[in-house]
């Protein structure tokens, strides 16, 4: 999952405009701010024409109140964020069922709602408040669809495939009060995690993080036709803000977040921290990491090849670098960038149990102006003294360890000694990536043990 650039959107171009926030606090960030309020502005400039340009294309013309959809983004994003976790707060208050991807239901009884405008989950929130409402359809291009049964027998609807599409039905109507976390600390201090248990060598959980109703989704989908990343792994798991069926026997597994992140900090990077502690709390608690020796996340626009890292890992296990607190690579000479991250158990361990005490030595410089990525590495570096592995051969990407337009030529993945290759949130451009690296190493999807 990457910074949120144009939610409900499932494709986007390379090379989005992003979104914004002032610069971290810290020993060079009094003299980056008055650039970086400049830069808020521009931004936002960019992005409410960049936005409405692509509502333009689409033919859709979404709003909140009296403002449109790409106002109340530029112009309030905290209130656009709240707005999205007061509807997966209802969604877990009502114990709303999952949304089935590029389905679109059928009925002879349908009406439109503006207010389930925004995404599914809001079109999902407006069908249960609805009562004559018995299932939805949402498009990112026409909007929300609330549907009624023809008669009392009928329990399902007919369906039909339309990419960009999300269906599902009506939630419970009762409410039953659920736990949202606020408070600073709490969302950084993970579960504590059960003991270290053993596992087989070089295993690995390898797990990917989408965001609904975007480009993600088609990623995700694909991956999972092509059997390749994520799907090579004996063992894993996408997780999401929204319950979401991807295929048969796909869904996404749900964790507390608005998965809404802007840019900003002194390095001008994704603020995602918040979102991905969620995250790490749900792998903490749903304990499958302990199955395995590593799990590695990955971004959905990451190109990689799980049987290329499972000889890295080996080599590790044998140094004996997993005991103690645990071993984790550093993809970069800056740091561990989000695009691959990899744990051994004993350092997932360690950032569980030291998560509270990171959250005070770093709270100084402001928690929440900080990449995951760039936290993460500091808390385990610094504070849970893990097993700090810097490996070049890890990850090729636009930010680090680039060569001239590599993702831009033909000759682009041709690296094969590359774990992972970011970014590509093309499909066309993904595809090309993948099947020149297996062409050229003559590689083939299978499951890895």
């Amino acid at each position: 999952m990457e910074v949120d650039e144009d939610p409900g959107k499932p494709e986007q171009p390379n090379g989005s405009v992003r979104s914004f926030l002032t610069v971290a606090p810290g020993p060079s960030g009094i003299a980056h701010q008055s650039c970086a309020r400049l830069g808020m502005l521009i931004t936002a400039l960019v992005m409410a024409g960049f936005i409405a340009m692509r509502f333009k294309q689409h033919g859709s013309t979404q709003a909140i109140g009296s403002l449109s959809w790409t106002q109340f983004w530029v112009q309030d994003p905290d209130a656009y964020k709240n707005s999205i976790i007061e509807v997966l707060k209802f969604q877990g208050e009502h114990a709303c069922g999952p949304q089935l991807a590029d389905t679109v239901f059928q009925s002879n009884i349908s009406w439109k709602d503006a207010a389930g405008m925004q995404s599914g989950a809001h079109c999902q929130q407006a069908c249960t408040w609805n009562r004559g409402c018995d299932g939805f359809t949402w498009h990112f291009e026409w909007g929300c669809d609330l549907m009624q049964f023809s008669d009392a027998h009928t329990t399902k609807f007919a369906t039909r495939y339309e990419q960009g599409g999300y269906s599902g039905y009506a939630c419970r109507r009762e409410a039953s009060p659920i736990p949202w976390i606020y408070d600073e600390l709490q969302k950084h201090t993970l579960p504590s995690p059960e003991q270290s248990r053993p596992a087989p060598e070089a295993s690995m959980l390898c797990l990917m993080v989408v965001r609904p109703y975007t480009y993600e989704i088609n990623l995700a989908i694909m991956q999972h036709k092509l059997r390749t990343g994520i799907f090579q792994c004996k063992h894993h798991v996408i997780y999401s803000n929204e319950r979401i069926v991807l295929a048969d026997g796909l869904s996404t597994r749900k964790f507390n977040s608005s998965q809404y992140a802007q840019i900003g900090g002194q390095w001008m990077t994704a603020l995602n921290t918040d979102i991905f502690m969620a995250f790490w709390r749900a792998v903490i608690t749903d304990g499958d990491y302990l199955k395995t020796g590593w799990t590695v996340k990955v971004d959905p626009d990451t190109v990689w090849f799980p049987q290329r890292l499972r000889p890295i890992l080996r080599e590790q296990e044998k140094a004996h670098n997993t005991r103690g607190a645990g071993a984790y690579f550093q993809n970069c000479w800056q740091g561990m960038h989000g695009p691959i991250e990899v744990f051994s158990q004993h350092a997932l361990r360690a950032l569980a149990l030291h998560s509270a005490q990171c959250f005070w030595v770093m709270n100084n410089w402001g928690n929440w102006q900080w990449g995951e990525d760039m936290w993460i590495d500091v808390c385990l570096k610094d504070t849970a003294a893990s097993h700090r592995i810097y490996n070049t051969q890890l990850l090729a990407e636009d930010h680090c360890n680039k060569w001239e337009g590599w993702s831009l030529t033909p000759d682009a993945c041709l690296d094969q000694d590359k774990v992972a290759f970011h970014p590509f949130k093309d499909m066309k451009n993904y595809k090309h990536c993948l099947d020149t690296a297996q062409q050229l190493n003559h590689e083939s999807s299978f499951v890895m043990k």
